[in-house]
Protein backbone atom coordinates (compact mmCIF):
# COMPACT_ATOMS: atom_id res chain seq x y z
CA UNK A 1 0.00 0.00 0.00
CA UNK A 2 1.13 3.54 -0.72
CA UNK A 3 2.77 5.48 1.99
CA UNK A 4 2.83 2.33 4.13
CA UNK A 5 6.79 3.16 4.47
CA UNK A 6 8.75 5.76 4.89
CA UNK A 7 11.03 7.30 2.45
CA UNK A 8 14.66 7.58 3.43
CA UNK A 9 16.68 7.52 -0.32
CA UNK A 10 20.19 8.76 1.93
CA UNK A 11 20.42 5.81 4.52
CA UNK A 12 19.43 3.18 1.70
CA UNK A 13 22.17 4.84 -0.73
CA UNK A 14 24.71 3.51 1.53
CA UNK A 15 23.01 0.63 2.80
CA UNK A 16 22.82 -0.52 -0.98
CA UNK A 17 26.58 0.53 -1.44
CA UNK A 18 27.38 -2.12 1.03
CA UNK A 19 24.76 -4.41 0.08
CA UNK A 20 23.60 -4.07 -3.18
CA UNK A 21 21.26 -7.06 -3.61
CA UNK A 22 19.10 -4.97 -1.41
CA UNK A 23 17.82 -3.47 -4.84
CA UNK A 24 16.84 -4.87 -8.01
CA UNK A 25 18.04 -2.75 -10.71
CA UNK A 26 17.57 -2.07 -14.55
CA UNK A 27 20.10 -1.18 -17.01
CA UNK A 28 19.63 2.07 -19.49
CA UNK A 29 19.98 5.66 -20.38
CA UNK A 30 18.80 8.37 -18.18
CA UNK A 31 18.29 12.00 -19.59
CA UNK A 32 17.87 14.83 -18.11
CA UNK A 33 15.27 17.78 -19.53
CA UNK A 34 17.32 21.00 -19.60
CA UNK A 35 15.87 22.98 -22.29
CA UNK A 36 12.37 23.31 -21.23
CA UNK A 37 11.71 25.86 -19.04
CA UNK A 38 7.96 23.67 -18.17
CA UNK A 39 9.79 20.35 -17.39
CA UNK A 40 13.35 21.66 -16.65
CA UNK A 41 14.59 18.95 -14.28
CA UNK A 42 12.32 16.06 -15.92
CA UNK A 43 14.12 12.31 -15.72
CA UNK A 44 13.53 10.25 -18.38
CA UNK A 45 14.17 6.60 -18.65
CA UNK A 46 15.04 4.30 -21.22
CA UNK A 47 15.44 0.69 -20.32
CA UNK A 48 18.42 -0.73 -22.77
CA UNK A 49 16.10 -3.32 -24.27
CA UNK A 50 13.95 -0.24 -25.55
CA UNK A 51 16.81 1.89 -27.03
CA UNK A 52 17.79 2.16 -30.72
CA UNK A 53 20.70 -0.75 -31.80
CA UNK A 54 23.11 2.25 -32.67
CA UNK A 55 22.23 3.87 -29.48
CA UNK A 56 25.68 3.22 -27.74
CA UNK A 57 26.50 2.17 -24.46
CA UNK A 58 23.97 2.03 -21.26
CA UNK A 59 26.13 2.59 -18.24
CA UNK A 60 23.21 3.85 -15.78
CA UNK A 61 21.44 1.43 -13.25
CA UNK A 62 18.59 2.37 -12.16
CA UNK A 63 16.52 0.58 -9.02
CA UNK A 64 13.48 -0.05 -9.85
CA UNK A 65 12.93 -2.44 -6.58
CA UNK A 66 13.73 -2.50 -2.88
CA UNK A 67 13.95 -5.23 0.09
CA UNK A 68 12.14 -2.57 2.66
CA UNK A 69 11.46 -5.51 4.75
CA UNK A 70 15.42 -6.41 4.79
CA UNK A 71 16.88 -2.38 4.56
CA UNK A 72 14.35 -1.75 7.55
CA UNK A 73 15.24 -4.24 9.57
CA UNK A 74 19.11 -3.20 8.44
CA UNK A 75 18.73 0.35 9.33
CA UNK A 76 16.74 -0.49 12.76
CA UNK A 77 19.38 -2.31 13.64
CA UNK A 78 22.22 0.08 13.00
CA UNK A 79 20.52 2.60 14.87
CA UNK A 80 19.55 1.03 17.54
CA UNK A 81 23.16 -0.34 18.43
CA UNK A 82 24.89 1.17 21.59
CA UNK A 83 27.28 3.94 21.10
CA UNK A 84 30.78 2.27 19.82
CA UNK A 85 29.27 -1.14 19.24
CA UNK A 86 31.00 -2.54 16.52
CA UNK A 87 28.59 -5.30 15.31
CA UNK A 88 29.04 -7.55 12.14
CA UNK A 89 28.27 -5.68 9.37
CA UNK A 90 28.05 -7.76 6.46
CA UNK A 91 29.13 -6.16 3.14
CA UNK A 92 28.93 -7.65 0.21
CA UNK A 93 31.13 -7.58 -3.20
CA UNK A 94 29.98 -5.77 -6.04
CA UNK A 95 29.54 -7.93 -9.29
Amino acid sequence: PPNRYPTLHDPLAVAVAMQPSLVETRLGRVQVETASPMLYGLTLFTPADRLPKDAGAETTRVAQNVDVDRFLNLFIERLSAPAGASGELRVERHK
